[in-house]
């Protein structure tokens, strides 16, 4: 019997995919890509770390995250991220 990959099994892509991805989904309804940030961040690079929050803290700080859910979640998703730097 043949059993079936799970359908979570990580890509590997290089990091700056990532940033570009988090970029491209901060002024977006973006709950999903906030959880895989949150699972992949101990395994990222400190430079890519620092990008990444750089660009969540600048988009926080436009206002550019499109509803207050989303910015909420950005927001509380910052604060885990800066705790374990």
């Amino acid at each position: 019997m043949t059993q079936n990959k799970s359908m979570n099994s990580l890509i590997e892509l290089p990091e700056w995919h990532l940033i570009q991805s988090i970029r491209y989904s901060l002024p977006r309804a973006t709950y999903d890509n906030i959880a895989t940030l949150r699972d992949l961040w101990p395994q990222l690079s400190s430079a890519t770390r620092r990008v990444i929050l750089k660009d969540i803290k600048e988009a926080l700080e436009r206002n550019t995250c499109m509803q207050s859910i989303d910015q909420y979640n950005w927001r509380k998703l910052f604060t885990e991220l800066q705790e374990h730097e």
